[in-house]
């Protein structure tokens, strides 16, 4: 297809093009060591020796699966695939932000002395993330190109499909 993976003053840059389920595809075939690795970070390092297992990642998937739209479902159909990785283990990884993910807090007016909005977000994921291969090893900026959807650059990590920071080219509401 017409992805292709980069590497640009020692960063990757991943460039997707197509259906959800073709950008799958290709990030898991470009990446497919890499996704490996962030999975076994993720799921074994991280999940399971935190106390999860996989059948109650499956059930936290069960529990938010009719609220995941089709596209990304099929794109996390397309980076199993892609990847050559059974597809629970790519959404058992995929699931873990439901309960482990960033911490934020806004406020303004009278909660504040100057009455200005102050806004704080951590992203509460360990910077040590995997064993033998950390998540950070595998950093990556992530540039999508959508049939029929917005453009976006997401800085994120091999195997994964959302975005934890970012930027689109709509000029109002994301669809």
């Amino acid at each position: 297809g017409p992805a292709f993976l980069e590497e640009i003053r020692g960063q990757f840059v991943l460039h997707l093009k197509g259906t959800p389920y073709e950008m799958g595809l290709q990030h898991g075939r470009l990446f497919r060591q890499e996704t490996a690795e962030d999975m076994t970070a993720y799921v074994d390092d991280f999940a399971l020796k935190s106390g999860n297992t996989m059948e109650s990642l499956m059930t936290m998937w069960k529990q938010a699966e009719p609220h995941v739209p089709q596209k990304f479902k099929d794109e996390l159909r397309g980076l199993a695939e892609g990847a050559q990785l059974p597809l629970e283990r790519v959404i058992a990884a995929h699931i873990l932000p439901e309960k482990y993910h960033c911490s934020g807090y806004a406020t303004w007016g009278k909660g504040t002395r100057d009455g200005k909005l102050y806004h704080y977000r951590s992203l509460d994921y360990g910077c040590h993330i995997g064993e033998k291969k950390r998540i950070q090893e595998n950093a990556c900026l992530i540039l999508r190109e959508p049939t029929g959807g917005v453009a976006s650059a997401v800085v994120g990590w091999a195997g994964t499909i959302g975005c934890v920071s970012g930027m689109n080219a709509a000029v109002g509401p994301y669809t």
